[in-house]
């Protein structure tokens, strides 16, 4: 009986586990979204996993500017893209014009809203080191 009940309670466990991946696995929060549709319709409080292109960087303000991966794509450089968000982060830098995958929230600073970045994570380095 003491098998047969620990076999349940093991079973058990392992079926919150393969549950717990597989909603992980798929999440769609985990996925990264496109700049420039959030941009648009971006609220305080509003959580997100972006995918940007850096188009500059002041590391002594801990800032930097993300621009759409997709324009970036188009046109070639960080400077055509018609509309950058503002990257609140603590933690190394990237380059400009790297890909990044950033997670965070949307917060109101002051008039404006800014993206605090918890994770920053580099996807793609810059064109010219890409060859």
């Amino acid at each position: 009986m003491a098998t047969k009940n620990s076999f349940l309670a093991l079973l058990s466990v392992f079926s919150i586990w393969v549950t717990v991946v597989v909603f992980f696995a798929f999440s769609p929060a985990l996925s990264a979204d496109a700049l420039d549709p959030f941009m648009r319709t971006a609220e305080p409080g509003q959580r997100a996993t972006l995918e940007g292109v850096v188009s500059a960087v002041w590391p002594k303000q801990g800032r930097l500017g993300l621009i759409d991966a997709e324009e970036f794509k188009k046109c070639g450089v960080v400077t055509c893209a018609q509309m950058t968000l503002p990257v609140l982060w603590i933690g190394e830098m990237p380059q400009v014009a790297s890909t990044v995958h950033a997670t965070g929230e949307v917060k109101k600073k002051g008039m404006r809203l800014m993206f605090v970045a918890e994770v920053l994570e580099t996807v793609a380095p810059p064109p010219s080191e890409s060859r």
